[in-house]
């Protein structure tokens, strides 16, 4: 069984293009934030369900849970009707997330989703675990309105994921000071340690004057047409190492979404997306590309595509080379 790790590691051993380096020189005022990747495998055969009392916030919210303690709620795969009310979940914690992007998910894994939703439609939680492959899951998205945490809701959501998982690997990224509790309590034994994902993200208007729209030779920079998404295909296979062809075209056609691919000699070289996210931020990803150059010639014309949107949100990779 193939893991997450590996197909990080042959990404990593094709793409030779450090973002990270690039947004220091020439965004060197954008804030980042670091996380960490680690995996659940299922091959060490181990399972965990959160207790109560472990998922508890630290903060006592007694007050609140006097008002919320009775809420009556049912755990189920998201419906395209919840998605206007998750997007408010994640707006509320701060999470940036594409306006369009869950219902291209839904098509993808119609069980990926999953909601707490109260008697009366309220959405009080929200956590994803989509099935990228046979032998891999991705959970994250993970969170429930403040003012009904530590009643039990996140646990729920989060074993009802679990389920839809399998036994399938599973990967997440730790967001800080969180890494612990998903290695030592939710058995996730294995942690990424020679690279770490950084989010940059401003508010503020970026200027993509910043950055060179100078073409190497031989290359064509386009904004995608049908005709490309096959190329894409193809390089984004020898990337990751399983194939994503759906998933790919779903969300670059995308409403509030751009997408940009790099040509040469008839094959791609590199390709990224800009959506825009439910906090109104320019959300670049993905971005791969085979050269430096070719990323930030991908990423400048990325940001002119969407005049519309203010600010940027991106991951980059702390060593990709």
């Amino acid at each position: 069984m193939m893991s997450q790790l590996r197909f990080l590691r042959k990404g990593r051993t094709i793409l030779s293009t450090c973002l990270t380096d690039l947004f220091s020189k020439r965004f060197p005022s954008l804030s980042s934030t670091t996380f960490n990747i680690t995996e659940w495998n299922f091959q060490n055969s181990t399972s965990y369900r959160f207790k109560q009392t472990e998922v508890t916030e630290e903060k006592k919210l007694s007050d609140i849970k006097k008002k919320t303690t009775d809420v009556k709620y049912e755990i189920r795969p998201m419906r395209k009707i919840d998605v206007p009310q998750g997007l408010d979940v994640w707006r509320e914690t701060g999470m940036q997330e594409g306006t369009h992007s869950i219902y291209s998910w839904l098509k993808f894994d119609p069980h990926g989703f999953y909601v707490a939703v109260t008697n009366s439609g309220e959405v009080l939680g929200t956590c994803a675990a989509v099935i990228n492959h046979d032998d891999l899951a991705f959970i994250g998205l993970y969170s429930v309105r403040e003012k009904y945490r530590g009643l039990g809701i996140g646990s729920k959501i989060w074993n009802a994921c679990l389920e839809h998982v399998g036994t399938r690997n599973l990967a997440l990224n730790s967001a800080p000071g969180t890494l612990e509790m998903y290695r030592d309590k939710c058995a996730f034994p294995i942690v990424e340690d020679r690279w770490e994902i950084l989010l940059n993200e401003t508010d503020l208007n970026v200027s993509p004057a910043n950055l060179s729209d100078q073409v190497p030779f031989g290359v064509r920079v386009q904004h995608c047409r049908e005709s490309d998404l096959p190329l894409i295909y193809e390089f984004d296979f020898n990337l990751v190492g399983y194939k994503r062809d759906l998933v790919i075209k779903l969300t670059s056609q995308e409403q509030d979404t751009k997408t940009v691919v790099a040509i040469k000699d008839g094959e791609c070289i590199g390709y990224g997306t800009i959506r825009k996210t439910c906090q109104g931020i320019g959300y670049v990803g993905p971005l791969y590309a085979n050269d430096s150059s070719i990323a930030e010639v991908i990423l400048r014309r990325l940001i002119v595509s969407a005049p519309e949107v203010k600010g940027l949100f991106i991951g980059t990779d702390s060593n990709n080379a």
